[in-house]
C-alpha cells in the first residue's frame, strides 16, 4: 500500500483534517448539533454543556481557517512540492475541493486506512489530530498547528509530543526548514516523553508487558519432576 502510494503521489506532504463538525457529512451543523443532543454528548439545559460544545465549533473554526491558510501558502511557495489534503472520514469531501483554486500541486484524497498515508508521506500537518501521535510512534516527522490553544488542544497526545505552531506563517517558515535542511524544531524542555503516555512507545514490547503482568502474583517457578 506504501509503495502503490509513493508510485501515485511521489514526495508529498501530507494534511490530516479533523472538522467532522463545521464541516460535517451529515449535511448541516444543526444536524449534527441534534445528533450530539440525542446521544446525549450536548445537553442544552446544561450552560457548561453548551458552552463545551460552542468551544468545540470555535475551535474547529480557528483550525479549519488556520490549515488552509498554511496550504495555500506552502502551494504557493512550494509548487513543485506535492501536497495532499486527507479530510476526516465524518467531513464533506467536497467541500474541501473548493478550498485550493489554481492550485495543481494539491489534491483532495480521502481511501483506504490512513496509517499507509502516514508511513508513506515526507512529514504530517495536522490541526491536533491523534495522527500526529500516531506519526511520532512510526517516526515520522510531525507538526500541529493551534491558532487559539485551549483545553481542547491540550487533550490532544499529539499536541503533547509534536512541535506545535500558534500561525500558519510560523508553520510554513518551520516546513521549509524541514524540507530544505531536514531539521524540525525540539520540543521545550518541559515535554513529557511520550512513554508516559504510552507505556509501549519505543523499546518496550507489549508482548513481554502482558506477560509480565500475567505472571507477577505467581509464585516462582519450581523444577518439574
Amino acid at each position: 500500500e506504501i509503495d502503490a502510494i509513493k508510485a501515485r503521489h511521489g514526495d508529498f506532504i501530507l494534511v490530516n483534517t479533523n472538522f467532522g463538525i463545521i464541516n460535517t457529512y451529515w449535511e448541516s451543523l444543526e444536524e449534527v448539533t441534534r445528533i450530539h443532543v440525542d446521544a446525549g454528548f450536548v445537553k442544552p439545559e446544561d450552560p457548561a454543556s453548551m458552552q463545551a460544545w460552542q468551544d468545540q465549533i470555535e475551535f474547529e473554526e480557528l483550525n479549519k481557517a488556520a490549515i488552509i491558510e498554511a496550504v495555500q501558502e506552502l502551494a504557493r511557495r512550494r509548487p513543485g512540492q506535492k501536497i495532499v489534503v486527507r479530510p476526516h472520514p465524518a467531513e464533506d469531501l467536497n467541500r474541501w475541493k473548493e478550498a485550493f483554486p489554481g492550485m495543481p500541486n494539491v489534491e483532495i484524497v480521502r481511501e483506504g486506512p490512513h496509517v499507509p498515508w502516514t508511513l508513506a508521506c515526507r512529514m504530517l500537518l495536522h490541526t491536533s489530530c491523534t495522527t500526529g501521535f500516531e506519526a511520532k510512534v512510526a517516526g515520522k516527522t510531525a507538526f500541529s498547528l493551534v491558532p487559539k490553544p485551549n483545553w481542547i488542544s491540550d487533550s490532544f497526545i499529539s499536541n503533547q509530543v509534536n512541535p506545535v505552531f500558534r500561525n500558519a506563517p510560523d508553520l510554513v517558515a518551520a516546513v521549509e526548514k524541514f524540507l530544505d535542511a531536514g531539521e524540525a524544531p525540539a520540543l521545550p524542555p518541559e515535554a513529557i516523553p511520550p512513554a508516559h503516555y504510552v507505556w509501549n512507545f519505543d523499546d518496550e514490547n507489549g508482548i513481554r508487558r502482558i506477560a509480565d503482568l500475567l505472571v507477577k502474583e505467581l509464585p516462582p517457578p519450581k523444577p518439574v519432576v
